[in-house]
């Protein structure tokens, strides 16, 4: 199958982004597809949440130039028999705390904002089914990588009206990509919808509310608001590892579902 390259993005914090990034790469191996997830937040929390070990390279590496290549850097997440059984992998290629001086050292060179997307063409397009892309939730230079890189933006929205607003400012960061020539292509095919509560009038509202600003791309699967999600990562651990029974693991494997029914161009 052809790579689907997604970055994951919205401009507003708290969203549950890594979250999804950590939960639906581990789910796309469990239904048998070849991962990889690249962390672009100096925060560096998706080899917390999996917990893994970074290697000597890391995406601060290739969006400076620095790395040889990326091979050495990219670790091998073990996800369990079920995903050996069904032929699937999951990799990441971790985060380095430099990533938040990337702006000061590569702004202004030539070609800086198409980096990620060489290198991706370059070392790992036809190796993976999917490339995921964990995004800051400010505009920066690691961002435009990721946002050149990808042919797909999906953006976790949290179920409450301050996170819809930061919906349109994510309208615009990929209108000026397209418009920039960067990435003529790039498309918002995707919103989750977290931290979702359907007992209360709030989580209803603001999911009716998106679903008429957004019509077609919201997924069906909203993933619940619930102790187990934050629990995971504390024990370096993905949904499915630490709580396969939970209501969270089955939003989470009903939105890989989703995604992998997305036919694209």
């Amino acid at each position: 199958m052809k790579t689907r390259i997604i970055s994951f993005f919205i401009q507003k914090g708290g969203t549950g982004k890594t979250a999804c990034v950590a939960n639906i790469g581990a789910g796309l191996a469990r239904r048998g597809r070849r991962v990889l997830l690249v962390d672009l937040d100096p925060q560096g929390n998706l080899a917390l949440c999996l917990g893994a070990t970074p290697g000597p390279v890391t995406s601060y590496d290739i969006l400076t130039g620095r790395g040889a290549g990326w091979a050495g850097g990219v670790v091998d997440v073990y996800q369990g028999e079920e995903a050996a059984r069904a032929g699937g992998c999951l990799a990441l290629l971790p985060a380095a705390r430099d990533l938040a001086a990337v702006d000061r050292e590569i702004t202004g060179e030539a070609g800086h904002e198409t980096r990620l997307r060489d290198a991706i063409r370059a070392e790992a397009a036809g190796r993976f089914d999917y490339i995921l892309f964990d995004n800051p939730p400010t505009v920066n230079a690691a961002v435009i990588n990721g946002l050149c890189a990808a042919r797909e933006v999906f953006a976790p929205v949290r179920a409450d009206f301050l996170s819809i607003a930061g919906t349109a400012q994510l309208r615009d960061t990929i209108a000026a990509a397209k418009a920039g020539g960067l990435n003529p292509g790039l498309r918002l095919s995707g919103i989750i919808l977290t931290f979702f509560d359907g007992r209360t009038n709030l989580s209803r509202l603001a999911a009716e509310q998106l679903r008429e600003a957004f019509p077609g791309i919201v997924f069906n699967a909203a993933i619940r608001d619930t102790v187990t999600i934050g629990e995971a990562p504390a024990n370096g651990l993905d949904i499915f590892s630490y709580a396969p029974d939970s209501g969270a693991a089955l939003d989470f494997m009903r939105l890989c579902a989703e995604i992998v029914s997305i036919h694209t161009p």
